[in-house]
């Protein structure tokens, strides 16, 4: 585990975390039998080798998902004798559904914990072939913010929502569904498992027909568990090669979109890209790290608050408001081609760069595309993928 003793002024990026963030953290600490990649090797090059980590973690958790499937299986069967005909009593049902459902449960949870253990250490493995050097990590604050990313990444926590240059991503989300959102997200792994295990069962019955024997109803499950594991383990996987590689995905991204750097272009161009940023975060609530190294970049290389629109060195209200909420897609309107779609790229490369693509982006990218006349653009939100997933 971290030692959090060792100096009270120091810096401890993790000292305040829950339970779950420090176990994780121990284990990503830890020294790794993996070796760096070559740091000349093209990043392309290094998202395939670090892809090698997720096939194998996706096989393992699919076989996980087939262990656990047929325990459930067996011991469901066992207690085949206990579920009551047409004419039982609630008692009997209550009996019956309590231990199928608690040993799906229980199954369910201890599944769960191995998967997170196995993540974690998946993740270790990625963080050293991306050059982080585990005993040293935590003395770093750049290799330490990237520990907790790629944590956050592999228990699937939520990003921040604390405010950042100006902008609260949170800012169109009203509180109500920000509350659901959160108590909803503690539970919606495990209850989903745990749900579409004993649900899945009644669905085969009405698809095959009552006649079909529970033995064979159970079995066909199996698959159907090992293939959402592995799924889910897929994604993730996903998500924690991304993080790692953030900092030079941000750079190439930056180089790709602006070949003569982000401030030589117009004042109003470099606006309507900050706009294109912000619009992305705002629309999903919450900044992923790769985003917000993006855009701490923008603002650098802009130079001044991105919501001093007209540069006057003076923030009014109407600016403020402009910045919080204001819409990219009217900023577009007076721009040339040429410039619509940077602005347009920005925002794709955004949305790539996050990895999550809504309704909102979408809608938003039709909205955009309807004010340009070009067809260059209509691949850019694809091409941004394939860029930030694939390396190329």
């Amino acid at each position: 585990m971290v030692d959090e003793s060792s100096s009270k002024d120091g810096f401890h990026p993790f000292k305040d975390l829950g339970f779950i963030i420090r176990f994780a953290t121990g284990i990503l600490v830890r020294q790794s039998k993996s070796e760096p990649m070559d740091p000349l090797l093209g990043r392309k090059a290094r998202i395939s080798l670090l892809k090698r980590v997720s096939r194998r973690a996706v096989i393992w958790s699919g076989i996980l998902g087939a262990i656990t499937g047929a325990l459930i299986v067996y011991l469901t069967v066992l207690a085949s004798p206990l579920e009551p005909g047409s004419g039982g009593t609630w008692g009997e049902y209550l009996l019956y559904y309590s231990i199928v459902l608690g040993i799906g449960a229980f199954l369910t949870i201890i599944e769960l914990l191995i998967l997170y253990l196995m993540t974690m250490r998946n993740a270790r493995t990625i963080a050293t072939m991306a050059g982080i050097n585990p005993n040293s990590a935590l003395d770093d604050e750049a290799e330490s913010s990237l520990l907790l990313s790629m944590i956050h990444a592999g228990i699937e926590a939520p990003n921040s929502t604390s405010p950042l240059h100006g902008i609260d991503p949170v800012v169109n989300i009203p509180r109500w569904r920000l509350l659901f959102a959160a108590v909803a997200y503690k539970a919606k792994v495990s209850a989903t498992k745990i749900l579409m295990k004993a649900i899945w069962r009644r669905i085969l019955v009405r698809v095959l027909g009552r006649s079909v024997s529970r033995t064979i109803i159970e079995l066909v499950s199996i698959p159907v568990f090992a293939g959402w594991n592995a799924a889910v383990t897929n994604r993730v996987m996903r998500e924690l090669r991304v993080r790692a590689l953030g900092k030079e995905t941000v750079d190439e991204a930056l180089q790709r979109l602006y070949p003569d750097g982000f401030e030589a272009l117009p004042d109003e161009v470099r606006t309507g890209c900050l706009l294109a940023v912000r619009s992305q975060i705002t629309s999903i609530a919450d900044f992923h790290p790769n985003v917000t190294m993006f855009l701490d970049e923008l603002v650098e290389k802009h130079g001044r608050a991105p919501a001093d629109f007209d540069n006057d060195g003076a923030i009014d209200e109407d600016e403020i408001r402009e910045w919080m909420r204001g819409k990219v897609v009217g900023r577009l309107g007076d721009l040339s081609t040429v410039n619509q779609l940077i602005v347009i790229r920005t925002f794709a490369m955004a949305c790539a760069l996050d990895g999550r693509l809504r309704s909102g982006h979408r809608r938003t990218l039709r909205q955009m595309k309807k004010l340009i006349k070009a067809d260059s653009h209509q691949n850019y939100l694809k091409d941004s993928l394939r860029f930030v997933r694939n390396g190329y």
